[in-house]
């Protein structure tokens, strides 16, 4: 604020002008100490007050809104980028007021300017710090490096140490229905990796040579952590059995393992009234068929469930998701189940439609299917109940 009122504004604000309004995406500060200087009722605090009346009297400044310098543009991508190179672009020379590496990633997230699959990786280190805020101040500080975070997750995700099951492709962020399980163990991995990295345990620093960062030095780190929960069951029978489980056999539990959907008493005590075969069958496959080993199999198979339901309520050519959307008032659910129902589903729908459709596209896990199934539970049994009050039709 002083250099504003004894100088000038300094970088011009960066602004994007959409139909209705200019937005300044860049020096939202400034433009705020120059509304203090204006006019005492924009300052938030009474010393701040009393500090911009101090300034204008010294330097007879007058505010004038009419005369302010700004870059302005109805190309918001430009504007963004504009934004980036000012701050956070200094191995290409072009930064002049550099942000944190933190800061810049975190730009690149909420703007959706990163053109990588890495959105996980930064999604991922804002739930961690929102679950571990004593982690911030050495995230704001230089000593955090990002390619170094950036190194341990991806060979993280590699070696399938943290799950991707807890990630939305389609809205790039942590879903809402992600199990809890994998989230509280991705959560806690990236922590202490973060932690590591303050304790100095990986650096970018060459010199020291037992600590840099490498792919050997990296794995050498990663070695101490588990897989995570969604591929132990795995692990262990690999270590117990001494080689890896043949893929040509199904596994077949009774729906009490970790890599299969668990069988819900409330909703066999409805297919049972249905007397649906193709319903029953489908929930029983699906009770029974590893997540981890078939989840092509599996994702086709939930979409079947969830298709064939519909049409057991009377949906006459919907797709599912838009149908139990429209449904969830009438079934009884409170607007937060439905909600989570509601983003269950989508999943669903958008990995069942993939595997059938796409000649490459195919899930690596459908391990999120047994969180699915528990958040769906209340719409399966409400719609079951609704089913068996229709006429009688084969189905």
């Amino acid at each position: 604020m002083k250099s504003i009122a004894e100088d000038d504004l300094g970088e011009l604000l960066l602004v994007y002008r959409n139909k209705k309004e200019n937005i300044v995406l860049d020096g939202n500060r400034r433009l705020a100490a120059i509304k203090v200087l204006d006019s005492d009722k924009c300052a938030p605090v009474e010393n701040l007050k009393t500090f911009a009346q101090a300034l204008r009297t010294a330097n007879k400044t007058k505010m004038d809104f009419s005369n302010i310098q700004a870059q302005v543009s109805d190309d918001k991508k430009l504007v963004l980028n504009t934004v980036y190179e000012r701050h956070a672009a200094a191995k290409s020379g072009k930064a002049r007021i550099n942000w944190s590496a933190y800061a810049a990633a975190r730009f690149r997230y909420d703007q959706k300017s990163d053109d990588t699959d890495e959105w996980h990786i930064t999604a991922l280190l804002l739930k961690a710090e929102e679950k571990r805020p004593s982690i911030t101040d050495f995230l704001d500080s230089g000593d955090y490096s990002h390619e170094v975070f950036r190194r341990l997750m991806k060979a993280a995700f590699n070696k399938k140490i943290i799950s991707t099951n807890i990630f939305s492709e389609k809205d790039q962020r942590i879903k809402n229905t992600a199990q809890k399980k994998l989230l509280d163990d991705a959560v806690s991995k990236a922590y202490k990796f973060l932690l590591a990295m303050k304790d100095k345990k990986l650096s970018l620093s060459r010199k020291d040579k037992k600590n840099y960062a490498d792919k050997n030095r990296v794995t050498e780190f990663l070695s101490d952590y588990k897989l995570s929960p969604d591929n132990q069951r795995l692990d262990d029978a690999k270590s117990s059995s001494g080689h890896g489980v043949s893929e040509g056999k199904t596994q077949t539990t009774s729906g009490k393992g970790g890599n299969v959907i668990d069988e819900s008493s409330a909703i066999l005590q409805k297919l049972n009234k249905l007397k649906s075969k193709k319903l029953s069958g489908l929930y029983n496959s699906l009770c029974t068929i590893s997540l981890i080993q078939h989840p092509a199999l599996m994702y086709v198979g939930a979409w079947c469930f969830f298709e064939v339901l519909s049409k057991c309520m009377g949906n006459a050519g919907k797709e599912f998701t838009g149908y139990f959307g429209s449904q969830t008032i009438q079934l009884g659910l409170d607007k937060a189940t439905g909600k989570d129902c509601g983003n269950a589903l989508k999943d669903i729908q958008k990995y069942g439609n993939a595997t059938k459709h796409s000649q490459k596209a195919t899930p690596m896990t459908a391990i999120q299917l047994k969180n699915d199934f528990e958040v769906l539970e209340p719409l399966i049994v409400a719609a079951l109940d609704k089913s068996i009050a229709q006429p009688k039709k084969s189905t």
